[in-house]
């Protein structure tokens, strides 16, 4: 069997597919949702939605984004901050990075310069969880490499 394949109930090869673009739904755990709610408006602009989901706090992503982004609530007070860290095409990371700082958030690092691509920071929020902000190099930038 070659590794990444395996056999299907019907006996036929089956690899599984998951497409980076089926996406389709954030949620992000809050130990406190108003503080939370607070940070991702301050820090990103996204806004709590009038739709309710049990404890969820549903927010409000702009620009026909295609997934959707939720706050809910820790079991047990604490957050279990995850590893995967989703990078965000940004301009302005300094402005964000710093805003996230004035929000109860921190800066992990940045920037680290990639070079020909642009550059990366790290932020988190409230509750530790970290977000990835990609910076892309100007054309001109590039240039005088």
């Amino acid at each position: 069997m070659i590794q990444g394949i395996s056999e299907s109930m019907d006996g036929q090869d089956f690899r599984p597919q998951l497409d980076p673009k089926s996406l389709c739904q954030i949620e992000i755990q809050a130990t406190n949702l108003e503080r939370s709610q607070k940070f991702y408006a301050d820090v990103f602009g996204w806004l709590a939605s009038a739709a309710k989901l049990h404890e969820y706090v549903v927010l409000d992503v702009p620009n026909d984004c295609p997934f959707g982004i939720s706050l809910v609530p820790s079991a047990g007070g604490a957050c279990s901050t995850t590893q995967v860290v989703l990078y965000f095409s940004v301009s302005g990371a300094f402005e964000i990075a710093k805003r996230a700082e004035l929000s109860g958030g921190s800066k992990k690092f940045g920037p680290t310069k990639l070079p020909g691509y642009g550059s990366i920071w790290q932020i988190r929020d409230p509750d530790g969880h970290t977000f990835g902000l990609f910076e892309r190099q100007s054309l001109a930038a590039s240039k005088s490499l």
